[in-house]
């Protein structure tokens, strides 16, 4: 078994399923989060649904094209 490629995955769940993904053969960079942020379906305000998005505290998070 060998590895010739490596895959990154940004998921958006929500409790109905999915919102959103992207696949990458690529190393993840803040542009490319930002991008995926922009294509999310509308976000809404506390507590109505989708009111929440969590992230992990990977360092692209931190960017600040993503604040």
């Amino acid at each position: 078994f060998v590895c010739s490629k490596q895959f990154s995955i940004l998921l958006v769940l929500s409790i109905d399923g999915y919102l959103s993904y992207d696949i990458f053969e690529i190393q993840l960079w803040g542009k490319h989060l930002r991008n995926s942020l922009d294509q999310l379906p509308l976000m809404c305000p506390y507590p109505w649904p989708q009111s929440l998005l969590l992230l992990n505290n990977c360092s692209i998070h931190h960017g600040l094209s993503v604040k």
